[in-house]
């Protein structure tokens, strides 16, 4: 039997190599320009990420989400990301509405959309990636104290919140009640926490210690081999009138079953690229929708002041409330127009 042996033409290498080659240069400059994609912020500033979790989140008073995702307290991998916002860029946001409009980019914008057609297409055949769920025991030394204080077994987790089945369904306004499930059962809100700081700013008041408030979104299941858990928080800083606020975001992942990695390195590596390329786009959506509002006021003000020129109306100084930065900017027009001094 003759062997015979398939030469390739000379030719045909450089473009079977081209053509390998464009599909991977292509998704290399996209996964780039997604995690590096400039924000429409009025300054310049970098973000800043750590393999540390937020102080908020190793607190004693706040870190309860950690220990009812991690109850055995087995090996992470942690990290986050953090940028500040001027007053300019936030306007007159609570701390709600922040966390609000950080969660609904967060899990909205262009980054997620893989993951939520994958939800989507996994639910199709009824079947779900790892439905979120909790038994909300930290320890068995905190179970005998329960049991020994109230003389009853804890319960576990409540798995019968409201569903939020789409991002669409996200308010830019309010957050998703406590325990509240997203996305067919994929993700559950497990704490939130609005600190009186942000509404205390507002009306002209502040303390000397700066509060955050948060929201934690958890995944995967404590008797399984897959947990974690994103935490989206925001602080007044203490010179607020320049620094505004600090947005971070924590993630962590873990194997709650066995005390080992859940995945490989490399795993965790596109997770510190898509954790970045979300963070982008929660922190795009904030300052978006606060820009679309601004500009929405303008116009309405730019209508008003027409038909007050139109009609000769003569509007005194001392009915325009200087307190805002919209009326602040019109106030000298507005004078200027009426021959107000």
């Amino acid at each position: 039997m003759t062997n015979h042996t398939v030469i390739m033409p000379t030719l045909l290498r450089p473009a079977l190599l081209l053509l390998t080659s464009l599909p991977i240069a292509s998704a290399s400059l996209l996964a780039a320009y997604f995690y590096h994609r400039p924000l429409p912020l009025t300054s310049s500033r970098r973000l800043i990420t750590k393999d540390t979790l937020s102080t908020s989140c190793t607190a004693r008073s706040t870190s309860r989400s950690f220990s009812i995702v991690n109850p055995r307290n087995h090996i992470t991998v942690p990290d986050s990301i953090s940028i500040n916002l001027l007053n300019s860029e936030i306007g007159d946001l609570t701390d709600e509405q922040i966390l609000a409009r950080f969660l609904q980019g967060f899990f909205g914008g262009w980054s997620f959309l893989p993951e939520k057609t994958l939800f989507g297409a996994l639910r199709m055949v009824g079947r779900s990636f790892i439905e979120v769920g909790f038994t909300g025991l930290p320890s068995f030394i905190l179970w005998l104290i329960y049991w020994d204080v109230y003389g009853q077994h804890k319960k576990g987790v409540p798995t019968d919140g409201p569903q939020l089945l789409s991002p669409s369904e996200l308010s830019a306004a309010k957050l998703p009640e406590k325990y509240s499930k997203l996305f067919h059962g994929n993700f559950m809100v497990l704490d939130r926490s609005i600190s009186e700081e942000g509404s205390k700013y507002l009306y002209g008041s502040k303390s000397e210690n700066s509060a955050s408030s948060f929201v934690d979104v958890a995944f995967g299941d404590d008797r399984r081999g897959f947990a974690g858990l994103h935490r989206l928080e925001v602080s007044r800083d203490d010179n607020m009138e320049q620094r505004g606020v600090t947005l971070c975001y924590s993630s962590i992942a873990c194997n709650p079953s066995k005390n080992v990695l859940p995945f490989p390195d490399f795993v965790f590596a596109f997770h510190r690229w898509y954790g970045m390329c979300l963070f982008r786009d929660g922190v795009e959506m904030i300052l978006r929708k606060w820009s679309d509002g601004l500009r929405a006021d303008e116009d309405a003000f730019d209508i008003v002041y027409i038909i007050v020129q139109l009609r000769s109306v003569c509007i005194h100084k001392s009915t325009l409330n200087p307190n805002t930065c919209l009326q602040q900017r019109y106030l000298p027009i507005y004078c200027s127009a009426q021959n107000i001094t």
